[in-house]
């Protein structure tokens, strides 16, 4: 993290398109995912427990996160174009579970429930915003223009 503060620093002052706008913005949408990450984690040591239902949507919502987290990553990296799980399916379900189990609860375990559901919600938005800057970064990048003396050609990736 400090390496990337350093790069947006020293890049101010270096003349040059070094999209230190796109750089400070992926920074930041990286620290809130984190940052929800964490809250979720932190609110799981909690000592109200799911009903069973809901704790299976949650599970299934956390892996579909982490696999598109992965994906994204690996998109990054190595221009990979692997499926991901519709991260909103996994949402509706564990939405659901939560209208129907915290119908019988007490109001501070269902305000409990309720800011978790908070929480997935903003996960959720800020995964696909950057999931889907990814690709378009990807894009980007298989389809750079490759200039030669006669024409243009689109670059395509060695496999």
């Amino acid at each position: 993290m400090q390496e990337v503060q350093g790069l947006i620093e020293s890049s101010k002052f270096e003349s040059g398109d070094l999209q230190v706008d796109a750089i400070q913005k992926c920074t930041g949408d990286g620290q809130l995912i984190f940052v929800l990450l964490l809250s979720l984690a932190r609110q799981a040591l909690d000592t109200i427990r799911m009903p069973a239902a809901m704790r299976a949507a949650a599970v299934d919502l956390d892996s579909a996160m982490a696999t598109v987290l992965e994906a994204t990553a690996t998109r990054l990296v190595r221009g990979s174009h692997t499926a991901v799980p519709d991260l909103d399916d996994s949402l509706l379900c564990f939405e659901s579970s939560v209208a129907a189990d915290t119908d019988g609860l007490d109001k501070q375990t269902a305000t409990h429930f309720a800011a978790r559901l908070a929480l997935y919600r903003a996960l959720v938005g800020a995964v696909k915003q950057i999931s889907s800057k990814s690709m378009r970064t990807a894009q980007d990048r298989d389809e750079a223009p490759v200039f030669t003396a006669e024409k243009t050609l689109t670059a395509e990736r060695l496999s």
